[in-house]
């Protein structure tokens, strides 16, 4: 099934632009993480609700009239499955000042929206990385003057491929350079249109064993200073360079390394919009 994405007016002026990827059994064979979607229809649940209900055989007829009752999905996936937020966690057991790395449920809820801008990496190729001398010039192309709190949307085009086995190897990734060029000014919330904010595995680890960088680079330097990772985002062809807020709040599992979130746009098309988000 083709993912379905969709932008809605909400104003004359302003539209909500949908940026999460549907979790669907028709990609689950070859996800990297993989899931599994069990569904339940209405007919069916006619049986388990004689069970839940305890119902005595005189009063099935009168409460199930209907012939059938809810429809259910019973769902087995990771916290890192479809969009998702990483949290700090995911990225080592120890901050590099030795605390405790925030998990998903801690982590501030003004670190999971704010102005956003869209840097377009499209004509780097897959398993190129994404310096700082290219993050500058990406902003430059938007025309966006980074401020502490923006929430930085990357698109690579990977997300064309989700549909297609391999998708994981099919985007341009942050060196630690690039990484550190947007925290180091305040960002906490940083988005990718692929499996990983990081380089595909395979070019990683090639640099890994020649001793040219460190496996897993740009998440580990979430260890030095902590930011947010929003991985497998779509449709952010649909976004302008600048002048829209994002929101991504993730689901609030105990303890997690990650949270899914259903990631929206609020695109400002006139001079109307929504309150600017806080900055820090």
């Amino acid at each position: 099934m083709a993912a379905r994405y969709s932008a809605v007016m909400v104003s004359p002026r302003a539209r909500l632009v949908d940026l999460s990827a549907p979790l669907s059994n028709a990609t689950s064979d070859f996800e990297p993480n993989p899931h599994r979607i069990t569904y339940v229809d209405h007919a069916q649940a006619a049986g388990q609700a004689r069970d839940l209900l305890n119902l005595p055989a005189a009063a099935v007829d009168a409460v199930l009239a209907r012939g059938h009752v809810w429809s259910v999905e019973n769902v087995t996936l990771s916290t890192h499955s479809g969009t998702h937020v990483d949290a700090p966690y995911h990225y080592g057991p120890r901050m590099a000042d030795g605390s405790a790395p925030l998990t998903i449920d801690q982590v501030p809820l003004e670190w999971c929206w704010g102005r956003g801008v869209r840097l377009d990496f499209r004509h780097l190729p897959a398993g190129a990385g994404i310096t700082a001398a290219d993050v500058q010039g990406a902003l430059a192309v938007a025309g966006h003057t980074l401020e502490a709190g923006d929430v930085v949307l990357t698109l690579t085009g990977a997300s064309a491929h989700f549909q297609s086995a391999g998708y994981e190897q099919r985007h341009a990734g942050y060196t630690r350079e690039g990484l550190a060029w947007l925290v180091d000014r305040g960002v906490r919330l940083i988005g990718i249109d692929a499996w990983g904010i990081d380089r595909p595995f395979g070019p990683l680890i090639q640099d890994a064993v020649a001793g040219r960088a460190e496996f897993w680079e740009a998440h580990f330097y979430g260890l030095e200073r902590p930011y947010l990772q929003i991985e497998k985002l779509c449709n952010l062809e649909a976004l302008p360079g600048t002048g829209f807020t994002v929101m991504a709040f993730p689901v609030k599992v105990e303890g997690a390394s990650a949270g899914w979130a259903r990631v929206v746009a609020f695109v400002e098309d006139g001079e109307e919009g929504p309150a600017a988000a806080p900055r820090g």
